[in-house]
């Protein structure tokens, strides 16, 4: 499940090349999940997530007005 936005919502669109954003993750950022098959051990702060990315469970996935679900998803190792 989604734990942490990259971005928010643009609905005037982007380009598509240059910065789409920038800025510090947080735990203010970070959304708690409970332990699921989906998200085994849960997640609760950043350095949940960091943990997740450092060990091979966490992707990135990108969604955009003509894909809602996802355009295009990557595994971070």
């Amino acid at each position: 499940p989604v734990v942490v936005f990259l971005y928010g919502f643009n609905p005037d669109g982007v380009a598509p090349s240059g910065i789409l954003s920038e800025g510090t993750i947080t735990d203010a950022d970070v959304i708690a999940r409970p332990s699921t098959a989906i998200c085994p051990g849960g997640v609760a702060t950043l350095d949940d997530v960091i943990e997740k990315m450092n060990t091979g469970g966490a992707y990135v996935n990108v969604h955009t007005l003509v894909f809602p679900g996802g355009e295009i998803r990557g595994d971070i190792k």
